[in-house]
């Protein structure tokens, strides 16, 4: 017995929403003309997969005994994908079928390294080919972001007007994840994903690709802690040519690594001459100071210290009393880097007249 045809109802306007990356809509109810999607039997499956993007959604994933060899075939093309080098790559495969006849397929890097699977099936091999109304079956969600010169991939499936896409996983950089997907349905065409046997072979077939993608999204998600804890400062008289006086100040960073660049000093009660400042770093290691240096990187769990030479002017020579216990030197600005992330650290005792 053939297995039953499926609803065009499927796309109707009235059938709630749910999938991948979609907030839930309210549900409407059908007009009474409209059949009802026959249940789930052994010869039309219908598999459940739960998945956890900005919300927690189900995607029915419904595929027939007719889908399977090109949802096979797929597999096995993304297994010549041919990597361009750099980070870990994923292994796609694409096969696109119409009116139940296959009308081609491709796979990563399968006429130029880094092409997409999708680009070289619809733009390259089908460039001339009438591929409306067809289904592609892909091993990965459609990518969303290419370079400015390159078109996304789930944009050319919307502009090559097919109609339905059977996805073997979502696209685990979380750039994409999920908004393949959407894009998809918001213009209207039919999404399924590959059973669950189907979607084990690609995982495995991409692990390397999706341990390297994890390993990206928990790093984006720690935060990051400036933890730079002013232990002492010292600040005495160093009568040369340029420099009058030295201030020390001494730093354990119990938080994460993190990069000083060179710093910057906002003058408060006492007029300082910029250009004439010298500013150094060094590290604590090997149970010594390190060399001085402009710029330093600074371990968790790690002390350093910073070296400031000041040339107020010179009648402030005596002031130097006042300077260690009124602080009105100003205000020292350390622009700190963390995971990547720059922020400016000011300091600057209490009792200092700041003038920003």
């Amino acid at each position: 017995m053939s297995p039953p045809a499926r609803s065009k109802q499927r796309k109707s306007s009235n059938e709630p929403r749910h999938g991948i990356g979609y907030e839930q809509e309210p549900r409407r109810k059908a007009p009474k003309s409209a059949p009802r999607r026959r249940a789930a039997s052994s010869q039309h499956q219908t598999f459940l997969l739960s998945v956890l993007t900005a919300q927690q959604v189900n995607l029915n994933t419904v595929v027939t005994p007719e889908d399977l060899p090109h949802i096979r075939m797929a597999i096995t093309r993304a297994q010549f994908s041919v990597s361009e080098g750099g980070p870990p790559r994923p292994k796609v495969g694409a096969v696109l079928v119409k009116n139940g006849t296959q009308m081609g397929q491709a796979h990563r890097g399968d006429m130029s390294p880094g092409d997409h699977a999708e680009f070289v099936l619809l733009e390259r091999k089908l460039e001339h080919e009438d591929v409306s109304g067809a289904t592609l079956y892909t091993t990965l969600e459609p990518c969303t972001v290419r370079s400015s010169k390159k078109q996304p991939c789930a944009e050319r499936i919307v502009g090559r007007k097919l109609t339905r896409v059977v996805i073997g996983i979502l696209d685990p950089n979380q750039r994409i994840c999920g908004r393949g997907v959407r894009q998809l349905r918001r213009a209207g065409i039919e999404v399924d994903l590959f059973p669950s046997e189907f979607m084990a072979q690609v995982e495995d077939q991409n692990r390397e690709f999706i341990h390297d993608q994890e390993q990206i999204e928990a790093a984006a998600r720690a935060t990051p802690v400036v933890g730079l804890t002013l232990e002492k400062v010292e600040l005495e008289p160093a009568p040369t040519a340029t420099i009058r006086f030295k201030l020390r100040m001494y730093w354990w960073n119990d938080g994460s690594q993190l990069h000083i660049g060179i710093p910057r000093w906002k003058p408060g009660g006492i007029g300082i001459q910029g250009n004439q400042l010298a500013y150094r770093f060094q590290v604590w290691e090997n149970n010594s100071w390190g060399p001085e240096t402009f710029e330093t990187d600074v371990q968790s769990d790690q002390q350093c210290r910073i070296y400031v030479g000041l040339d107020p002017d010179p009648k402030s020579q005596q002031l130097a009393p006042q300077l260690l216990s009124k602080g009105r030197l100003g205000t020292l600005v350390l622009p700190v880097t963390v995971a990547g992330r720059l922020v400016e650290l000011q300091i600057r005792p209490r009792s200092s007249v700041f003038s920003g």
